[in-house]
């Protein structure tokens, strides 16, 4: 059964309706906060426990699933940088193998604490990791990078198929959405790589 929540002018309900996927119960929670401030701490804390509720319900997230679904409908399997959840749920194929090379991608689907693309993306290596992934080496190639107190670069020796696969452009923008990633990784909510929006494992 459907619910209508309504209310005189009020925006906030309204913008949380209509925004876009995650934002909609979390816009909502963000401008009501100077209206909880007027209530007793006993009633804020379980307005709070409520929305957390809300917000890990598998209701919720298989909606959010959908919605994000549909929102990356039908793009290209190109590499081009991905920015928030959704575009890396729904990560084309070879975005899904170049995001992979990801050492810490690779330690986190080994500790299973992500599900990496289950029934998409195949690993072909299960022991390889950083320089010894044929990825990994596509897109680090002669980059600097830092390890430790040094910033170091590698020139990895590979077929010229592999060298000219992808331009420097296209190395960039697997770079910049694997930091992308690690930012949505930090706050510890949705995994970005699983496809039905499962929460980041605690393990």
């Amino acid at each position: 059964m459907a619910r209508l929540v309504s209310g005189v002018n009020n925006s906030s309900i309204q913008d949380g309706l209509y925004s876009y996927d995650a934002h909609a119960v979390d816009d909502y929670w963000r401008r009501s906060e100077g209206r909880r401030s007027n209530y007793s701490d006993k009633f804020r804390a379980r307005v709070e426990s409520t929305y957390n509720t809300v917000r890990n319900s598998r209701l919720f997230r298989a909606t959010l699933a959908s919605v994000r679904k549909l929102k990356n409908a039908g793009r290209p399997d190109v590499v081009r940088q991905l920015l928030d959840v959704g575009s890396f749920q729904h990560a084309a194929p070879t975005m899904q193998r170049l995001l992979m090379a990801s050492p810490l991608l690779r330690r986190m689907k080994r500790a299973r604490q992500i599900e990496g693309w289950q029934g998409s993306w195949v690993d072909n290596n299960v022991n390889a990791i950083g320089d010894t992934d044929h990825s990994y080496r596509q897109i680090y190639d002669g980059v600097a990078v830092k390890e430790g107190d040094r910033v170091v670069s590698t020139t990895y020796a590979m077929s010229l198929q592999d060298s000219r696969q992808f331009s420097k452009h296209e190395r960039s923008e697997v770079r910049l959405s694997m930091y992308n990633m690690c930012k949505i990784i930090e706050e510890g909510d949705d995994d970005p790589t699983s496809v039905w929006n499962a929460a980041l494992s605690k393990a």
